[in-house]
């Protein structure tokens, strides 16, 4: 449990590739402390929403998005790094890519380009900055249950 003033961080290389998005929803998960359980069939996951749960989901889908992101726009790994203290997650992804991410208008049928979107209204907070030795970081913070 984390108190006070407390948190936990962990930071992640994820290679440059499409996998990287699933590796990085599980490892969310874990640093989060909650694991689906099988239950009805070895491929079924509870996703029964908890107090413990609540916010997960959403922190899983922003951390897919983030990294899918970076391995699509970057030429190289990608950083993960998540903090989580109390209630709050912090999600930062940084790549090499220097190319600030832009807002675009897609049509309903678009299949990509909304993945900014949905961090955006997910998120308490998203930030995208430069990074010191080039490329950038993109940091959302997410509330999370206790």
């Amino acid at each position: 449990m984390i108190g006070g003033n407390r948190f936990a961080q962990v930071e992640y290389a994820l290679p440059r590739t499409a996998a990287s998005a699933g590796w990085a929803r599980c490892m969310t998960r874990e640093f989060l402390g909650v694991r689906g359980e099988r239950r009805g069939g070895a491929d079924r996951l509870d996703m029964t929403v908890t107090p413990r749960r609540a916010g997960v989901d959403d922190a899983e889908l922003v951390v897919s998005e983030l990294v899918a992101n970076a391995a699509q726009h970057g030429s190289s790994a990608c950083r993960l790094r998540l903090r989580a203290g109390v209630g709050r997650l912090v999600v930062e992804v940084h790549d090499d890519n220097s190319t600030m991410p832009v807002r675009r208008n897609v049509g309903e049928a678009a299949e990509r380009g909304r993945g900014l979107l949905l961090v955006r209204a997910l998120a308490d907070r998203v930030r995208v900055s430069p990074g010191r030795d080039g490329g950038k970081t993109v940091m959302a913070v997410l509330p999370v249950g206790a």
